[in-house]
């Protein structure tokens, strides 16, 4: 192999790997309310991939957004009202917005890292 040849393998790696590793957003497999023994509820959102996210300001009191970078919102159907208020789930660019607008009497909400890097929880009491 020669320095040309090596060149030109070097620049078509340098071009093809960011193409390569480009689509590799995660996406929204199953999201779904559970209700637990002590009476709050829990928004599960499980990914295809690790899920980064974060808590986005929200306007109001009553209402709470979590944002899940690099997401697609893929083939989910809109969500059941929730006995806490309402749940939508969106696509807002590269990233899915999972906005709970709560009823009078909900006050406590908790997002964490569920049982796994795909798993978003959101944690909702009175």
């Amino acid at each position: 192999m020669g320095m040309r040849d090596l060149t030109v393998l070097v620049l078509a790696w340098c071009l093809l790997a960011p193409v390569a590793g480009a689509d590799v957003r995660a996406v929204i497999a199953d999201a779904g309310v559970v209700a637990l023994a002590d009476g709050s509820y829990v928004v599960r959102v499980r990914s295809t991939a690790p899920q980064a996210f974060d808590v986005v300001a929200s306007e109001g009191p009553g209402a709470f957004t979590v944002r899940l970078y690099n997401a697609s919102r893929g083939d989910m159907p809109p969500l059941d009202p929730a006995p806490f208020g309402a749940v939508r789930l969106w696509e807002d660019g590269f990233d899915v917005l999972l906005r709970l607008d709560l009823a009078a009497g909900w006050t406590r909400v908790r997002a964490r890292q569920g049982d796994g890097a795909g798993v978003v929880e959101v944690q909702i009491a009175p």
